[in-house]
């Protein structure tokens, strides 16, 4: 945490310049993240070696924000279609829309004991959960989030 011993994983001006998002994938050693500049989602391994380009150029690609992981997808948030949409982790292929929204999603999380690297010793649950990521306007607003959560369960 301390910054010593960094390493530069990325460094491609003409590809991307504001990476937005980030998560690592455990499981392949890979770092995942969104491009706000190139609008595409990139990934490589923890080296910086294998770089991919996962998705680029998809309607419900255009802004991207907020990116992880879970089982063989990843999953995004979109400041343009104000969405949180899926796909292959390593194709881009099968986007799906999870869920649209009528303002700009800002994070995503996904709670899954897979999503922890080896040795972690925290509670675990086998529900995965998405959670709004809205800012209330009013107080009403705010009393029906925090009564009323969005949950989905992500298969």
């Amino acid at each position: 945490m301390s910054g010593s011993g960094r390493h530069i994983v990325f460094k491609d001006m003409e590809i991307g310049a504001w990476p937005n998002g980030l998560t690592l994938d455990h499981l392949e050693k890979r770092i995942v993240w969104t491009d706000a500049r190139s609008d595409a989602i990139f990934s490589a391994l923890y080296d910086g070696t294998g770089v991919i380009e996962i998705l680029r150029g998809h309607e419900y690609l255009s802004h991207p924000f907020a990116v992880s992981l879970f089982g063989g997808n990843v999953y995004w948030t979109d400041w343009r279609t104000n969405t949180l949409a899926r796909a292959n982790k390593w194709t881009g292929r099968n986007v799906t829309v999870i869920q649209k929204t009528s303002a700009q999603p800002f994070d995503l999380q996904i709670f899954h004991p897979s999503r922890q690297p080896q040795g972690f010793t925290g509670s675990s649950s086998n529900l995965s959960r998405v959670y709004p990521a809205t800012r209330p306007k009013t107080s009403e607003d705010r009393h029906q989030l925090s009564c009323d959560p969005v949950w989905k369960q992500l298969a």
